[in-house]
């Protein structure tokens, strides 16, 4: 079988969909002969995201998903065209449901818990990120999530290329964290190693930043600790900026706003306040 086969058209003319996007989406017809009452896309779908919970991605092949199901793995072919598709289908639906209760919240709580629970999604099936991206945002929770997401941004001044725009910033936002979260898990579960903790890593830093080669990250180990918070009050996200115009208020910027327990924490709500800021100054500019 092909790894990937090609895209589907509708019959009135319309356009061209991925095999997986139509089969998600119904627009496919179910097969006309082979086992089907026991057999669908939902089934080897979920099987397969099973066997990469337990064994990671390398472990996800249609031979494995349909010994699991008890099928031939041609009967898998008939609901799966290939196992490229395979994974289309489970990387969305490895994200769950989308949230349901960001309404009534504050635009920037609404959208900071969306990251949050994205990051959720991530770290409840890892191994999915491995998994390529093979098409724009058009599988259903996919689109789902998106949709919550501009559901937040509705009272905003912003365009609806500009809301995408947000959503997609988000959405690569807590990809990036999450791949980095667990890249860093993976090597700690090693054991200990070289500057696998922040101090370790903060005395290589030291050790190789020559004051004439490196002088920024000099001067920065030399006026303190890299990984001291910078506040004592929790993130700074009860500053001026909170409470500007299409915003609710202060300590507006996520579902927790107490001080991170760690370093990763801050690093996380340091960047996620930093682009809502960004997108409330954008904002804020069309008043001036």
């Amino acid at each position: 079988m092909p790894d990937s086969a090609p895209t589907s058209e509708e019959p009135d003319g319309g356009p061209q969909l991925p095999p997986a996007v139509a089969a998600a989406w119904g627009l496919t017809p179910a097969p006309r002969r082979g086992p089907r009452a026991a057999l669908s896309v939902d089934a080897i779908v979920r099987t397969a995201l099973r066997i990469g919970d337990e064994h990671g991605l390398a472990a996800v092949s249609m031979t494995r998903v349909a010994e699991e199901l008890g099928f031939t793995t041609m009967s898998l072919y008939r609901h799966v065209g290939s196992k490229d598709e395979l994974l289309t289908h489970v990387q969305d639906a490895a994200l769950g449901p989308a949230p349901d209760d960001l309404d009534g919240m504050g635009w920037r709580t609404a959208l900071a818990t969306w990251t949050h629970r994205l990051l959720d999604a991530y770290a409840a099936h890892p191994w999915t990120l491995d998994i390529p991206i093979p098409v724009p945002p058009m599988m259903p929770r996919t689109i789902e999530w998106m949709d919550r997401a501009l559901g937040a941004m509705a009272g905003l001044e912003l365009s609806p290329a500009e809301k995408v725009s947000t959503t997609l910033l988000l959405s690569g936002y807590a990809r990036n964290e999450a791949t980095l979260s667990i890249s860093i898990a993976e090597a700690e579960a090693g054991g200990p190693g070289p500057a696998t903790d922040d101090r370790d890593y903060e005395a290589v830093l030291q050790l190789f930043a020559d004051p004439e080669r490196l002088p920024a990250l000099s001067a920065i180990l030399r006026d303190g600790s890299l990984f001291d918070h910078p506040y004592d009050d929790g993130p700074d996200n009860d500053g001026p900026n909170d409470d500007g115009p299409n915003n609710n208020g202060p300590n507006d910027d996520g579902p927790n706003n107490d001080e991170p327990e760690d370093q990763d924490e801050f690093f996380l709500a340091f960047g996620l306040a930093r682009i809502l800021d960004g997108i409330e100054a954008h904002i804020a500019r069309r008043h001036d």
